[in-house]
């Protein structure tokens, strides 16, 4: 075995590999590893199999229809499912694009209201007031103390 592992750092001859492989079957062929071997390597043969009855296949095709069936009813809800949310999403996308447009008319009419000649307008006709013909500056010392 010595052999065997310092062959492995070279190029090893057919001669070499013959007589290294000798070795591993002698080692193999040993009493203890043979028991070690038989020991560790024990295999169980299976159980023998019978044929399968029309019972059996009956129930397979059973099982196979319930499994193809339950697959079926999920790719149904599946599909209803996003019918559903497509259907929600455009009636928001429409109810967005509606709200948009009471808030652009609601600019409109804010902006309106709000004009300068509409104020003046609005002052003049309901409060009775009236343009100034005159205007008089009053000057304000602001390093006098208030009172």
């Amino acid at each position: 075995m010595g052999n065997l592992l310092r062959c492995s750092s070279r190029q090893m001859s057919e001669q070499d590999t013959s007589s290294s492989l000798n070795l591993l079957v002698e080692m193999m062929m040993h009493p203890r590893i043979k028991k070690l071997s038989s020991l560790s390597g024990k295999r169980h043969s299976a159980p023998p199999t019978q044929p399968l009855t029309w019972q059996g296949v009956l129930g397979i095709g059973i099982l196979l229809a319930a499994v193809i069936a339950g697959l079926c009813l999920v790719y149904l809800w599946q599909e209803a499912t996003i019918r559903d949310l497509t259907a929600q999403r455009e009636y928001t996308q429409d109810r967005l694009i509606a709200t948009h447009d009471v808030n652009r008319w609601l600019e409109f009419e804010v902006g309106k209201a709000f004009r300068l000649e509409r104020v003046a307008s609005l002052a003049r006709s309901e409060l009775g007031m009236i343009e100034p013909v005159t205007i008089h500056y009053v000057y304000v010392d602001k390093s006098a103390p208030e009172n």
